[in-house]
C-alpha cells in the first residue's frame, strides 16, 4: 500500500499527531501540499494491522481531495458501500455510525476491508521505516 500512496505523488511521515488523531491527510494546491502523517504517539508501529488500518483510512483521503473534498463513491451505491463495511468491518461500521450521518459517514469511512491475505502480509514484514522520511 505505501508504494501505491507513494506513486500517487503523497508522502508519507511519521510524527506525532493530536491525541485524537491515529493519522492525517493533509492536501493543498497552494502551497503545495500532498502529506499522510501516521500519528507515531497513537499507534503501536510495530502492529503491521494498525499502520494498515491508518494507511487504508487516510489514503482514502487522497482522491476525495482531488475530487474537491467530495466522496468518491456516488450517491447510489453508498446503502452497498454501508454493507459491506458491516459485513467485513462491523466495529469500523459501528463507530462511523456513532460519529457521522449519511455523507459525512461516507467521507469519514475506510472502505471495504482488504482482503485478509493482504492483512496477513503485511502482518509477515516489519513496519517501522518502509516509507519516506519526508513528503514529496
Amino acid at each position: 500500500m505505501v508504494g501505491l500512496i507513494q506513486a500517487s505523488g503523497t508522502g508519507i511521515v511519521v510524527r506525532k499527531c493530536k491525541e485524537s488523531e491515529q493519522g492525517v491527510y493533509a492536501f493543498s494546491e497552494k502551497p503545495k501540499l500532498d502529506r499522510l502523517t501516521i500519528g507515531k504517539n497513537n499507534i503501536h508501529l510495530e502492529d503491521a494491522g494498525a499502520v494498515w488500518d491508518v494507511l487504508a483510512h487516510e489514503a482514502t483521503r487522497i482522491p476525495q481531495a482531488r475530487n474537491g473534498g467530495e466522496p468518491v463513491v456516488k450517491e447510489g451505491f453508498h446503502p452497498r458501500v454501508i454493507r459491506r463495511l458491516k459485513a467485513q468491518a462491523p466495529h469500523d461500521a459501528a463507530v462511523l455510525e456513532e460519529r457521522y450521518r449519511d455523507a459525512d459517514a461516507l467521507i469519514e469511512m475506510v472502505g471495504p476491508c482488504p482482503p485478509q491475505a493482504a492483512r496477513d502480509a503485511g502482518r509477515r514484514r516489519p513496519v517501522r521505516g518502509v516509507w519516506g522520511a519526508e513528503p514529496r
